[in-house]
């Protein structure tokens, strides 16, 4: 930290901005809660992508220190809507922000997510549409019938 000018209690303050904001996502209604996912697990899960992608040794380090934190009894029953938020997340942590590569494998895990959620949300939408192939007909369609 103090190579790259910054001091610890700016760290700590932003640490603690991210653990609110974590920490916030307990607070939801039951039913949001049973569709969002474990903080701990998204985190692990998105360690072993950062690992798989080759990331660097500060961004896998990064995301342990946040993961010890969310392993805390506080953070317990923590909860996000998906991983994508919990990248999102990570890239505006003062760590990411300072470090340009840590930024940089966290972008690419975020653009890997984002794939993922439009080849998923583009198989949704066409099984949608076969299971309903009723789309209702213009008024033009029933004129023509009763000529």
């Amino acid at each position: 930290l103090r190579r790259a000018g910054i001091r610890r209690s700016v760290v700590r303050s932003h640490e603690r901005i991210l653990m609110v904001r974590i920490l916030r996502l307990i607070g939801r209604r039951r039913e949001e809660r049973d569709i969002l996912m474990d903080v701990k697990e998204g985190l692990t899960q998105i360690r072993a992508r950062l690992v798989e992608n080759g990331a660097r040794r500060d961004t896998v380090k990064m995301v342990d220190m946040i993961l010890e934190r969310a392993s805390l009894p506080a953070a317990s029953g923590a909860q996000a809507t998906s991983m994508l938020q919990l990248v999102r997340m990570l890239m505006r942590n003062s760590v990411s922000n300072s470090n340009e590569h840590v930024y940089n494998d966290l972008v690419k895990v975020e653009a890997q997510l984002e794939e993922k959620a439009d080849e998923f949300r583009a198989l949704r939408d066409e099984e949608e549409r076969i299971a309903n192939p009723k789309n209702p007909k213009p008024k033009k369609f029933y004129k023509a019938q009763k000529k």
